[in-house]
């Protein structure tokens, strides 16, 4: 499979044609069982309409207790941003549906939309997905008949195949393994990701931080669910880039916004995408360069520009563009010598100075054995080799983690890094 096919291509094409051509109110009801096969038709409404500088507002109840009331306020505000920016509204009603209060509050919401149905085109002047489990397809005309005949369109999502999941934790560079790969979230990630529901349900982005998130998408690929990761980091980013428009920048909420912008790096990445791993790097290296503004040339500001220029380098290198490459390993490389001499012989300091040597040597051999096209670097390779003194003794060791991020976020990692236990990008305070 490419990068983005999908066995619900039939579904995503009937979608993209919508949210390409279809300006004002419409409803599409879907049909899943499987929270991956919906998490990535999410995340690729999410790429179509970043194009366009939008986004979708993702509403996904993890109790059913004002489950209704919640998702008719979004439905009916018309003055909401998203609502003015015509943004898709998506909601994830699927989940639980042998339990009666979950379908006692999904009648009550269906009903109660269709009540209004005559007034959604002028109170919801924008696309209305609402995802119900798969046994729900009888109840919805039954209960909802106004609204269920003036449906724009409505699919049944296909599981994702366990095929889909081995190729994607292949790209990730991880081993499949049988008793770790899991199509089943465990009860710990469950909590999790109940938990950052419940945050983002209109959430107040003055007091929700995306850190729970980052915590989320730890866990999940931990256990190999890298599709519902990537839109949970979407969605982290997303709270991050608002808390920046509202309440105005500062050193933390950067630094939120540059850990998602890698996350997101690494992911898409692990995701196979050719272009997006480098848009998403390169904006957090713009970030970081801001933050090493706010807060001059701390150990942190220092430490989060070199993990998002390696980051970058990364990209920039799986992309063939190897001068680039080392352009972005050379600063880096630069940056551990800095905190090296500011910080001194540390495990933390050697650790990164030998893994900025040895990705930046990398590259160069991989410059050479390409016939040169690294151009002019053979004769610097002596300040590339690392000294005793410089790598401490440690030995080289693969591209740091995603879940470096989440380490550094302080969200509890469940593995180890490249960078260590320590964390890769500094935490906020």
């Amino acid at each position: 499979m490419g990068a983005h096919e999908s066995v619900n291509e039939d579904i995503w094409t009937e979608l993209r044609v919508r949210l390409d051509w279809q300006p004002g109110f419409s409803f599409i009801p879907l049909y899943a069982d499987d929270q991956e096969s919906v998490a990535e038709l999410l995340s690729r409404a999410r790429d179509v309409l970043q194009l366009r500088a939008k986004t979708v507002e993702h509403l996904a109840p993890s109790n059913p207790d004002g489950l209704a009331e919640a998702v008719i306020n979004a439905v009916l505000n018309a003055e909401s941003l998203h609502a003015r920016m015509g943004a898709p509204l998506w909601v994830e009603l699927q989940r639980n549906p042998s339990d009666a209060a979950w379908n006692t509050a999904r009648e009550q919401l269906l009903a109660r939309l269709n009540e209004r149905r005559s007034a959604l085109a002028l109170s919801c002047p924008r696309m209305l997905v609402l995802v119900f489990p798969t046994a729900y397809a009888r109840t919805l005309p039954a209960v909802a008949p106004d609204l269920w005949s003036v449906r724009s369109y409505s699919g049944f999502l296909k599981p994702v195949r366990r095929e889909r999941e081995t190729v994607l934790r292949d790209r990730a560079g991880r081993t499949p393994d049988s008793a770790v790969a899991r199509t089943e979230l465990s009860a710990s990630v469950n909590v999790l990701l109940n938990e950052w529901r419940r945050l983002t349900v209109n959430p107040d982005v003055r007091r929700v931080s995306p850190k729970p998130g980052f915590e989320l998408v730890s866990a999940l690929l931990e256990g190999d669910h890298v599709v519902l990761a990537s839109g949970v980091a979407r969605e982290a980013a997303d709270l991050a880039s608002r808390r920046m428009e509202v309440l105005g920048e500062s050193v933390e909420r950067l630094r939120d916004t540059m850990a998602a912008q890698v996350l997101l790096s690494e992911i898409e990445t692990a995701l196979g995408s050719a272009s997006k791993p480098r848009n998403h790097a390169s904006h957090a290296v713009v970030l970081s360069r801001r933050i090493r503004e706010l807060a001059s040339d701390t150990p942190e500001s220092l430490r989060d520009l070199s993990v998002s220029l390696e980051r970058l380098g990364d990209a920039e290198q799986e992309g063939g563009r190897l001068e680039a490459a080392l352009e972005a390993y050379r600063e880096s490389l630069e940056l551990s010598r800095q905190l090296r001499a500011s910080l001194g012989d540390t495990p933390q300091s050697l650790r990164d100075l030998s893994l900025s040597l040895n990705r930046l040597g990398d590259a160069e051999r991989e410059g050479r054995a390409a016939g040169g096209g690294a151009g002019g670097v053979s004769g610097k390779r002596r300040s590339v080799a690392p000294t005793a003194s410089e790598s401490g003794g440690h030995t080289a060791e693969p591209a740091r983690s995603v879940v470096v991020v989440e380490q550094a976020r302080g969200c509890g990692a469940r593995r180890r890094t490249a960078r260590g236990s320590s964390g890769g990008v500094s935490g906020g305070s």
